[in-house]
């Protein structure tokens, strides 16, 4: 189902399908980085929505333009989840390391859980890295 390499062919509709909806990711390649994960699963969907919409000659608005070469979702997210822990009062230092522990998401109410909790561990993390061994 994946078609990266070889189009797929549809007997039914005698014809190559335009687009793949499956992307295989090696789950032991990034079993203990869900980021890194996450990002590999959805790498090929920006580029198959652009393609679709043009399909259908749908474009784009140009104020909404993003260079996707240039544009990375999850850099962009962790940094604008920094820039709402600093502007809550937490230091650089805490914020990397409840960061470097893991968290499932980006989320500042369960930071603030973690921040304050000297015992906190990433359990999904340890759990998956003993699978897995």
């Amino acid at each position: 189902m994946d078609a990266d390499e070889v189009p797929l062919y549809s007997k039914k509709f005698g014809k190559q399908m335009e687009r793949d909806i499956v992307q295989f990711v090696a789950f032991n390649d990034y079993k203990n980085d869900p980021i890194e994960l996450a990002k590999q699963t959805l790498e090929e969907v920006p580029r198959q929505l652009v393609s679709y919409m043009a399909s259908k000659g749908i474009s784009p608005r140009k104020e909404l333009l993003v260079n996707m070469n240039n544009y990375n979702f999850f850099e962009a997210q962790k940094v604008a989840f920094m820039h709402d822990l600093l502007g809550m009062g937490f230091s650089d230092e805490k914020i990397q390391q409840i960061l470097g522990i893991g968290l499932p998401e980006y989320s500042t109410d369960l930071f603030k859980i973690h921040a304050f909790n000297p015992y906190f561990r990433n359990l999904l993390s340890e759990a998956t890295a003993q699978m897995f061994k």
